[in-house]
């Protein structure tokens, strides 16, 4: 039988090979053979032409003995030359062969039986002589092709693998595995950018070669798939050995489209996403890429064509990764995240900042714009979130109540509250006029209660339209549905394989879409917590230099569609919902060939108009598509009973958890907490006063664990455990702690802080419990001190400080009174002397204690972190 089948360059001509071991050149046009070729003494299994068409090369499969390749002139029929019959060529029987572009090598597959066996051989046909043989490969190479460049090649082998080779330097670039059959047939998409693959058991794959994902696994062929070829970029016919062949629509269902940029391009993951709430555009950013390339340079922000695809401008302006991103409500402006601690408000229709605004000690990740949009919205990793008022772009108040990184955050319906998550666990629902706490979720009450695996930090969030309800991604795996009114948690959902990252409701309120560290993105039932489609989205993170990425999603204005970022800088556009009837009619007849009803056909499955007695009927396929496509149409369309209707609800009223401020004296103060609430105590400090703070519990914790049974069972007895947070005159945190350790490493539940007061003015202290949980009588003892240093001996502790054993550096100059620093990994602050070698972050807080030489002279630094006392960095100053 015919073996293999090849068309000519200029498409007027076929060669095949059969296992009688011919090569037929064929004239399509007149079906007459040209050239009947017998020189093969065993089986023809495979042909190529040269690009040019003058020219063929056929190979010949034999058992256990190397095969023959032979190049032909076409023109006579002639053999050009034989060659690669020896162990040192094709040392079994040839199985494939693809030609290069420029005619100049040829890839063959052969056949793998013998342990020493090199299946995958490129050769030079000027020489004749092999180039390479490709290392890795043990089982037969089945099928070759080379794509439009010249420069990879793809092998399909009996080991059920897809190898993608760089053909210059014999490298193998990506290893494709999914298949669980040898594969038999491999092919190019035009741009090179795709593949497909098929094997014995009947299916074929369609690989994305960027990173070696799959994009879609088709099936329906009763026997292996033997050959593959594109349709240009989204089409694609197989041809099986149950004596079919098979057109496909390559395009996903539900994968839409990728992004790539063309000139616009990112070049490293993206880490923040937008949809224009017109629906025209979309804002992405990615992280810094590195290299000699400037910020300005590496595309760190792109709007996007939202229908199209196509890449508008770049926007510069920030100087690190850009994290997060939020259009106003007129689709003129957005505002923009980063880490380097700022954010900008962009005019789109120009591409230039209007204001760069600067208020967190440490990087961005979370913006969000009011519905009127006057106001901003900022979370950071230094614990608070900030109120701008964008017309200025001036920070309005700073909202402080998280005892960690503050992840997301947003506005509710009718912009007079906020909610915000948080690393330590909670969500805290605030009241924008006042800045106080209306409520806090823990995850710790309620009917779901807990977490699966004691990983409790919440990543984002997302509000449903009428501010109802809250759906927060969280560490243990799951996302938690809550109601706000209540404080309750509704529901979990279940299904990603790991931590879920970014987590967006539809705007009807019935659908939502997340992603997270795995490689799936899920689309979610509100109502029963169920997924109604998984996404595979990429699954090897490696050549990007990501161990696990942190997926964004959002969806659409419209709830049809959804974009996603990937790590290698790419955007993935999504297809959210079924398509209609009358949609899928439209499609069949634009996309499919459909043969003519027989009269037997239309009588049994009484399709009118039947056929006469001669058996004709003026009806056709086309027509019937017709009256379907009609009947469809004046279909009335089906309500859901789960979308929201009507206008948006407030929230329902609460009050705050923010007990009534007390006076803090001097000395001993005592106070009482119950569970979910927050002691205020004011004190007027003096620039330059350092407090010493210390929050007593009557019925202290007396272990550390973060197992959440532990805690459950601390509620139960009584325990609290003290937390305790200042903010200055201005309404920024200076100072926060909770369990502490002792010098000796022992474990103290006490809260235990030391602030350095910047200002003269009201301080605001906070006595609280553990993620607002627990109860029960407390002593808060303050001290305080004044300590100066003068300028000299300040500036001796300026400079370059290192650490030997990670490598970073500090440097510190003098100013104000006080050291200011940057590390080399990016963090930035102040600290200010509190004793003759002590020194205090009053932010974060930390503690740096310095030993000096013999002329008094600083040269050691042990830096201590309040959180972790075991947790200590010793820096030696610079030579």
């Amino acid at each position: 039988g015919i073996s293999d089948l090849a068309i000519s360059p200029n498409g007027k001509q076929a060669l095949s090979s059969s296992s009688d071991r011919k090569v037929i050149l064929w004239d399509l046009e007149s079906g007459k053979m040209i050239h009947h070729m017998e020189e093969h003494d065993t089986w023809a299994r495979a042909v190529a032409f040269t690009p040019d068409g003058q020219k063929a090369l056929s190979g010949a499969d034999t058992a256990s003995i190397p095969g023959e390749l032979i190049l032909w002139d076409l023109e006579t029929g002639n053999i050009i030359r034989r060659f690669g019959d020896t162990i040192d060529g094709n040392r079994e029987g040839v199985r494939s062969i693809a030609i290069t572009p420029d005619g100049r090598f040829a890839l063959v597959g052969v056949a793998g039986q013998t342990d020493d066996t090199r299946p995958l051989v490129l050769w030079d046909l000027e020489t004749f002589e092999v180039v390479r043989f490709f290392e890795g490969v043990s089982r037969s190479v089945n099928r070759v092709a080379i794509s439009a460049d010249g420069r990879t090649g793809l092998s399909g082998s009996a080991d059920d693998l897809v190898r993608l080779w760089d053909l210059e330097t014999g490298e193998e670039l990506q290893r494709l595995e999914g298949h669980e059959g040898i594969v038999a047939a491999v092919a190019f998409s035009p741009d090179g950018r795709t593949a497909l693959s098929g094997d014995l058991d009947g299916a074929f794959i369609h690989w994305d070669l960027d990173n070696g994902s799959i994009i879609e696994r088709l099936s329906g062929h009763q026997s292996w798939v033997w050959d593959l070829s594109f349709v240009g970029d989204e089409r694609a016919v197989s041809a099986s050995y149950d004596t079919t062949l098979r057109l496909w629509d390559l395009t996903s269902q539900w994968r839409l489209a990728r992004w790539y940029g063309d000139e616009l391009e990112h070049r490293a993951p993206v880490v923040g996403i937008a949809i224009s709430p017109d629906g025209r555009y979309a804002l992405t950013g990615s992280e810094l890429a590195g290299g000699s390339l400037s910020p300005e340079e590496q595309n760190l922000l792109i709007l996007w064509d939202y229908e199209t695809g196509q890449s508008i401008r770049s926007l510069a302006g920030h100087e690190s990764d850009v994290t997060s991103i939020a259009f106003t409500h007129n689709s003129k402006r957005a505002l923009t995240g980063s880490l380097d601690k700022t954010l900008i408000l962009w005019d789109l229709e120009t591409g230039q900042p209007i204001y760069h605004m600067e208020g967190h000690e440490l990087g961005i990740n979370s913006v969000a714009i009011s519905s009127d949009d006057t106001y901003g919205l900022s979370a950071s990793s230094d614990g608070t979130a900030i109120l701008w008022y964008l017309p200025t772009g001036a920070p309005l108040r700073t909202f402080v109540g998280h005892q960690r990184d503050v992840w997301d955050v947003a506005f509710g319906p009718d912009d007079s509250w906020a909610v915000s998550s948080s690393y330590d666990c909670s969500l805290i629902v605030w009241d924008i006029a006042s800045g106080r706490q209306l409520r806090r979720l823990t995850g710790l009450e309620g009917d779901i209660g807990g977490t699966i695996s004691g990983n409790c930090g919440i990543n984002g969030l997302s509000l449903s339209p009428d501010g109802q309800r809250v759906l927060s991604a969280t560490d243990d795996g799951t996302l938690l549905l809550w109601d706000l009114a209540s404080g309750r948690s509704l529901r979990r959902f279940t299904g990603h394989g790991d931590t879920p990252w970014s987590v967006a409701i539809g705007p009807n309120g019935d659908r939502a879409f997340s992603g997270g560290q795995d490689k799936n993105l899920i689309l979610w039932d509100m109502e029963t917590g169920t997924s109604i489609h998984n996404y595979e989205g990429a699954d090897s993170y490696g050549p990007y230099g990501v161990d696990k990425y942190e997926t964004e999603v959002t969806i659409s204005p419209d709830g049809e569609t959804a974009i996603s970022g990937e790590p290698d800088g790419t955007i993935l556009k999504w297809q959210l919902t079924e398509p209609s009837m009358a949609d899928l009619v439209t499609w069949i007849g634009n996309n499919r060939y459909l043969r003519e009803l027989t009269c037997q056909e239309r009588s049994v499955y009484q399709i009118q108009p039947f056929c006469d007695e001669k058996d004709q009927t003026t009806a056709t396929t086309a027509d019937l598509l017709t009256a379907v496509h009609e009947v469809v149409i004046a279909l009335p369309e089906a309500t859901d009973p789960l979308r929201s209707t009507g206008p948006a609800k407030p929230l329902i009223t609460l009050s705050t958890i923010m007990n009534p401020a007390q006076i803090l004296h001097i000395g001993q103060n005592r106070g009482q907490l119950s569970t979910n609430e927050i002691d205020v105590w004011n004190y007027t400090g003096t620039a330059g006063e350092i407090l010493s703070l210390q929050m007593v519990a009557d019925q202290p914790v007396d272990t550390y664990t973060n197992g959440l049974a532990i805690i459950e069972e601390r509620i139960a007895a009584g325990q609290l455990d003290a937390v305790l947070i200042v903010i200055d005159p201005e309404g920024k945190p200076i100072g926060m702690n909770i369990e502490s350790f002792t010098d000796d490493g022992e474990f103290n539940s006490d809260a235990i802080l030391d602030v350095a007061l910047s200002m003269d003015g009201e301080y605001q202290i906070q006595a609280r419990s553990e993620r607002d949980s627990y109860g029960g009588g407390y002593t808060l003892v303050i001290e305080s001190k004044l300590f100066t240093m003068d300028p000299e001996t300040l500036a001796s502790f300026a400079g370059e400080w290192y650490e030997e054993e990670s490598g970073l550096t500090i440097i510190y100059t003098v100013g104000d009174g006080r050291l200011t620093y940057e590390v080399s990994e990016g963090y930035a602050g102040y600290i200010v002397p509190v004793g003759e070698v002590d020194f205090l972050d009053p932010v974060f807080p930390f503690k740096a204690v310095y030993t000096l030489d013999e002329t008094g002279y600083p040269v050691e630094s042990i830096i201590t972190w309040p959180f972790d006392g075991s947790t200590s960095h010793t820096y030696r100053v610079e030579e």
